[in-house]
């Protein structure tokens, strides 16, 4: 597989149990706001950013992880 670099101050790796891995370019906050929480591994599993929007609380109090649910 080809590398390609793409400079990006953010970034986001999601990491499936079945080693793949999937990066998103940009903040969680960013991927939040265009209501892009899941993203599929190419074995089937499901791999979400709550973890990430976890830590992203600080910028959005108001949006609570615990109001999504």
């Amino acid at each position: 597989m080809k590398e390609q670099v793409v400079e990006c101050q953010d970034s986001i790796t999601l990491t499936c149990s079945c080693g793949e891995r999937i990066v998103l370019l940009g903040k969680a906050t960013d991927w939040y706001d265009e209501d892009r929480l899941e993203f599929s591994c190419e074995c089937g599993n499901v791999l979400s950013i709550g973890d990430h929007l976890l830590n992203a609380e600080d910028f959005y109090p108001e949006r609570r992880i615990s109001s999504m649910q």
